[in-house]
């Protein structure tokens, strides 16, 4: 654990310089769409351009897995904390576990993946 600086004592210059702004995010998300784009047509080898990152995008039913992983992940929490509210509870723990218990597969593929860079 190390101790940061809070976002309100970080000056306006000092975040423009460390963090991408709204124009370089869209300019990021539309370079990685292009790129998808052309891998899918064939039109570029893969080992000219990185997918790291995007291999979600690459065929519709991965990018259905990884929506219906986070809706399942997020519902699951909330739903969680509604049942706490009700109840006059509060258990953070309990929110956790069950998160960790319904993120498993992603944490077991990113690390496959992980596994699999470290091996290249």
């Amino acid at each position: 654990v190390s101790d940061t600086i809070h976002v309100d004592n970080i000056s306006d210059k000092e975040k423009e310089l460390a963090w991408y702004s709204q124009k370089e995010m869209l300019m990021i998300r539309m370079q990685a769409n292009y790129d998808m784009k052309r891998l899918e047509a064939g039109k570029t080898d893969k080992r000219k351009i990185c997918i790291r990152g995007l291999e979600s995008r690459t065929t519709s039913e991965r990018m259905e897995t990884r929506r219906k992983n986070i809706y399942d992940s997020i519902t699951a929490v909330l739903d969680e904390q509604d049942q706490q509210y009700e109840n006059d509870s509060y258990d953070e723990e309990r929110i956790r576990k069950l998160y960790q218990v319904i993120s498993k597969t992603c944490e077991l593929e990113a690390q496959n993946v992980g596994a699999s860079d470290a091996v290249a």
